[in-house]
Order: structure tokens, then sequence, then C-alpha cells
């Protein structure tokens, strides 16, 4: 079990009925620390419970956050995660995560090589939180932009 990763009831998320919630408290903690090892791990604690206790949208977090902690070092597992990330955050309606996947797998093409494929992500992820109004936009718009130079 991940220190600091619980569950806790909460009333509603994004207008969805209440849910089990999946804190990750530990892992993007130690992520941000550069602790890898011990990020991993508790990530993939974290995942673990996401899924046995059916919360799908933490399993969504928990995959888009182990593959920010996997990218520099193996951006194609990362890559795997955020595709897995996206494809639940689509079927739940979750746009955030969607977007933070679609961001997430841009950057890991990017790094690979596959400019075509990454900047379709991230101009993906960019329509998206222009249309959300989220404060990523315009740093997703200079990634693009950088991209393309």
């Amino acid at each position: 079990m991940a220190l600091g990763a619980g569950v806790r009831r909460e009333e509603s998320f994004s207008g969805l009925p209440a849910t089990p919630r999946f804190e990750l408290f530990a892992g993007t903690t130690v992520a941000a620390t550069g602790a890898g090892r011990c990020a991993a791990r508790d990530l993939d604690d974290a995942l673990d419970l996401a899924r046995a206790i059916g919360d799908r949208h933490g399993e969504a977090q928990a995959l888009n956050a182990r593959g920010r902690l996997r990218r520099p070092s193996h951006a194609p597992s990362a890559t795997a995660d955020h595709e897995s990330a996206l494809a639940l955050a689509r079927e739940l309606g979750n746009p955030g995560r969607t977007g933070a996947a679609l961001l997430g797998a841009g950057r890991c093409e990017r790094d690979l090589g596959r400019t075509d494929a990454a900047g379709g992500r991230l101009w993906e992820a960019l329509t998206l939180y222009e249309g959300l109004g989220a404060p990523e936009a315009p740093s997703v718009a200079a990634e693009l932009a950088d991209l393309r130079a």
C-alpha cells in the first residue's frame, strides 16, 4: 500500500455520483522529489488500489502519473500508460483526465521522435483544454509550436 494513498467518500466529482475517491499523495510527492523507485512502487500500489475498489477515475489518474514518471527513462512504457489512461478517461467522459492523457502521450511520442503522432496528440490536448478554458492551454500551445518549429 502506498504511504499516503487512501480512499475517501466525496459527495460528487465533476457532477458524477458519489464514488470512492482515490488519492495519490505519496506517489506524486515522491515523483516530484526524484525518488523514482519509491514513486514507481507507490504508483503501482495506487493503481492496484484503484482497480481493487473499482475507482476507474483513480485508475486513469494513476496511469497518467505513472506515465509521467516513466517518460524520461522509458517512453514506450509511458506511452502505454497514457494510452490506457486515455481509453479510460474517454469511456468515463472525463475531459480533464482525457487532456492529461493526450498531453502525456504526445510528449512520449515527441521523445520517441515521432513528431507527426506527437503533434496530433498535442493538438487534441490543446483543442480540449481550450474548449474547457483550462489553464494548461497556453503551455500546450507553446509545446506544439516548439514541435512544429
